[in-house]
């Protein structure tokens, strides 16, 4: 978390640096959450997951861990942490088990008043 003086400060230095900065905004990220999606991820297209759940949700994902030790053809997991806007952690949930139904994958949500 930067003020805002910082910053501007530090996209302004990454600019001075050469680096293209595309998108950079003042997005609060104030929860976080780790859950798991089972079932056939990878073949259920992840990326288009991941899209989806930055799309319908005040979330991001920051983390992602993706285990398939029968192949990609076969049942994966996949741990997502995400960081969801204040009071959004309900609607973040709600989503990401919409879409996961949709999918055939199965959610493992973390306990009530955990993050982890």
């Amino acid at each position: 978390e930067a003020t805002p003086d910082r910053f501007d400060g530090i996209v302004e230095a990454l600019r001075e640096a050469g680096i293209n900065v595309i998108q950079a905004g003042s997005r609060r990220y104030g929860e976080s959450l780790t859950l798991v999606l089972s079932g056939h991820v990878v073949d259920t297209d992840l990326s288009d997951t991941l899209s989806r759940i930055h799309e319908t949700t005040q979330a991001t994902v920051t983390d992602l861990s993706l285990s398939a030790p029968e192949g990609t053809e076969d049942e994966s997991s996949a741990r997502l942490r995400l960081a969801t806007e204040e009071n959004e952690r309900r609607a973040t949930l709600a989503a990401v088990r919409e879409i996961a139904d949709e999918k055939g994958l199965r959610v493992i949500e973390p306990l009530a008043g955990g993050d982890q």
